[in-house]
């Protein structure tokens, strides 16, 4: 595919495709893209596993939910839960 759209020595056909398909295919990556990215990547895998353990946190998603905002709600404080629902269209809360 690459020799076909000139990204390889060697490609006679690239003008057997269409100009809008080549304009596409050109925007693909190329081998030398792909090893770069793959490389990249590789690096980035072998340096997360060779960090420092990170601390995981528990979370307890069945929780209530109670915060205990002051600024920015005051708009809100009038409405009842069942208002502020229908307010988000999320019906039978």
């Amino acid at each position: 595919m690459l020799r076909v759209i000139c990204k390889e020595p060697g490609s006679e056909d690239s003008d057997k495709l269409p100009k809008n398909l080549r304009d596409i295919l050109l925007g693909l990556a190329s081998k030398d893209d792909i090893q770069a990215i793959t490389h990249a990547l590789l690096v980035s895998i072998e340096d997360l596993n060779g960090a420092e353990s990170v601390e995981h946190v528990e979370l307890n998603l069945d929780a209530p939910i109670e915060p205990d905002w002051k600024e920015g709600v005051e708009v809100l404080s009038k409405f009842s839960d069942g208002q502020l629902w229908q307010k988000l269209r999320i019906p039978d809360q």
